[in-house]
């Protein structure tokens, strides 16, 4: 009954032995994860910041825009306007067959009509409605980049807070503590499996000396 009992001593110890070793394993994949983690949280911090940086600094070019798209809208009325006018005026005072007051010549011909005098002021219509689309494109992409900001910031506030309340790696790390403690190893150091390496060669060697022994 004695040597039995120190047998089941050392077997009991291999168990534990067994155990420390495998929670030792769980601390490392633990504070494997958690480092990725970590890692991940700071890549995505860095993209966000990005991000803001972009947003901000299109604030600039889409007031310039805007300042030259209203310039060139302004110019655009105006030239239409007093072309309107002026071709409004002729019509009333000049027919065919009436002589102009200004270059004594008989009027040939009917007045241009609306899409004629359109025409002289194509350029400024197109350059307004280039600088129009250029405008909505800048404003577009500036909502759609705040959008992302918006949906990402969210995403990465809430998961910073679960990283910093996780305690899954304090949890492994006691877990595995007591495990070694229970093997007669009071420190969890880098020599830790070194040492359970040691404890485990000599509890095998007398669990098989003692089971032969018994035997």
């Amino acid at each position: 009954p004695a040597l039995r009992k120190r047998r089941d001593f050392a077997k009991e110890l291999l168990t534990k032995i067994t155990t420390a070793g495998e929670r030792i394993e769980t601390l490392s994949s633990a504070k494997a994860q958690h480092e990725e983690m970590r890692k991940s949280l700071a890549e995505r911090k860095a993209a966000l910041n990005t991000k803001i940086e972009k947003s901000a600094s299109m604030d600039a070019p889409i007031h310039d825009v805007k300042t030259r798209m209203d310039v060139r809208k302004e110019d655009l009325d105006r030239q239409s306007d007093s072309i309107n006018k002026f071709a409004s005026t002729l019509r009333t005072r000049l027919q065919v067959g009436d002589i102009c007051p200004v270059c004594r010549q008989q009027v040939s011909s009917a007045l241009p009509h609306e899409e004629v005098l359109a025409a002289l002021i194509g350029e400024l219509r197109k350059a307004y409605e280039e600088s129009e689309k250029e405008y909505k494109d800048l404003v577009d992409t500036k909502i759609r980049l705040d959008a992302e900001i918006k949906t990402e910031s969210e995403s990465y506030n809430r998961d910073l807070k679960a990283f910093n309340e996780d305690r899954s790696v304090n949890s492994a790390e006691q877990k595995a503590s007591d495990a070694c403690k229970a093997c007669g190893i009071d420190k969890l150091d880098g020599n830790i499996l070194s040492a359970l390496a040691s404890i485990e060669e000599s509890a095998s060697k007398t669990f098989k000396d003692l089971d032969s022994e018994i035997k």
